[in-house]
Formats: structure tokens, C-alpha cells, sequence
């Protein structure tokens, strides 16, 4: 079956386990005798670590940085590589309807920095040439295995990106830029999840 079948939702897949052991939601893990009767967990999501404000400005510098960075097209010419115009430099200067160079990186590194996975979802004009990408949100992005081993990308109902419905795209119109792949190859573990224990202890402290 084909690639609109795939859209039309008429092609089943499994999705991308991020944890290895079928029945390991089942285990209760405390950090201490009766913390889940007091609802203190030994993990805290994402959102909490980013109220750590460490956590929050090495992100924040990290993605500014990385943002004023400029970026330039090269080809070989005469033997020595130079700075060119290109349809990818025009592009670059201009990613989407509504973010600056600098905004684009930002929210690409952010993403990666907080998720461990970027998704930037490349729009085709009508010759096939990528003509906007859009950086999606993590959260509503998930990535699929078929039977035969090809891998696609649910993505969830967003309107700013014009997205009425569920869509289902394979992996050649969206970039998967992931690091610290641990449990499975297609999904990415944001490095601030080594300093969970870290920023636990300091929201707290922020709290008290």
C-alpha cells in the first residue's frame, strides 16, 4: 500500500517504544518506604525541571547562542570552498510565515535540548523543492514503525501549521534530529534527565 494510504489512515503501525520490557510500567518505584502514599516520586517531568531556573537559563544561553549563529551555503570553486546563493541560503533566511533565522534555530535546539527530539517538518512547493519548515512541537509528534521496517510520523492536530487532522507522514518530509538514543533509535533522551535528581532538589528548595 502506498504513501496516501498511509494519510488516510488505512495502513496499521506500531509506535516507537521508549522503554524496553513489556510489563515495566507495571513496577512501583519508590525512593523511600511510602513516598507514593505521600506523592513524592523520585522522577519529575519536564516541566518541573525547567522551573529549575539552572536548567532554564543553561537552555535559554545555549539556544540564543546557537540562534545568532550565521549560516552560509558553500561550493567548491576553483578548488577552495566559497560562500554562494542558493535556493537552501534563501531558504535559511527565511524558514516559515513566522520566525526569523534566529527564532528557527532557537526553537530547534530547544526542542532538542528539552525533548532530546527535534521534528522540523519540510513543506514542498508544487516542483517538489522544499519551501518552508516548520519546527513542530515535540509533544505532539510520534514516531512509527510498519511491518516492513519504514518509518513514519504521526502528527497531531495543530492549527498553527494548518493541520486539521491527525496526519501521517514518512520520514522523508520530516527531519528527525535526536541524540542520546538509549532505549530505541528513533527516540531521542534530552540530556537534562541526568540532572532530574539535581533539579528535583532545587525546585524544592525554590518552593520552601
Amino acid at each position: 500500500m502506498g504513501m496516501f494510504d498511509w494519510l488516510k489512515g488505512k495502513k496499521s503501525a506500531s509506535t516507537a517504544q521508549t522503554i524496553s520490557g513489556g510489563d515495566s510500567w507495571r513496577t512501583i518505584h519508590e525512593p523511600f518506604t511510602g513516598a507514593w502514599q505521600k506523592n513524592e516520586e523520585i522522577e519529575i517531568s519536564k516541566h518541573d525541571q525547567m522551573r529549575h531556573h539552572a536548567v532554564f537559563a543553561c537552555v535559554s544561553l545555549i539556544s540564543r547562542d546557537i540562534g545568532k549563529l550565521k549560516i552560509h551555503t558553500k561550493a567548491p570553486i576553483g578548488g577552495v570552498k566559497q560562500v554562494i546563493k542558493t535556493k537552501a541560503s534563501e531558504l535559511l533566511a527565511k524558514p516559515n510565515n513566522y520566525q526569523t533565522t534566529q527564532q528557527f534555530l532557537e526553537a530547534w535546539v530547544t526542542s532538542k535540548a528539552t525533548t532530546g527530539n527535534a521534528y522540523i517538518w519540510k513543506i514542498r512547493d508544487i516542483y517538489g523543492d522544499i519551501w518552508r519548515m516548520y519546527v513542530l512541537n515535540p509533544e505532539r509528534v510520534q514516531p512509527l514503525v510498519d511491518e516492513s521496517g519504514g518509518i513514519y510520523y504521526q502528527v497531531k492536530r495543530d492549527v498553527l501549521f494548518n493541520i486539521d487532522d491527525d496526519l501521517i507522514l514518512p520520514a522523508s518530509e520530516i527531519i528527525h534530529d535526536r541524540f542520546n538514543c538509549f532505549y530505541h533509535p528513533l527516540v531521542g533522551l534530552s540530556p537534562i534527565t541526568a540532572c532530574a535528581l539535581s533539579a528535583s532538589q532545587g525546585v524544592n528548595i525554590q518552593r520552601n
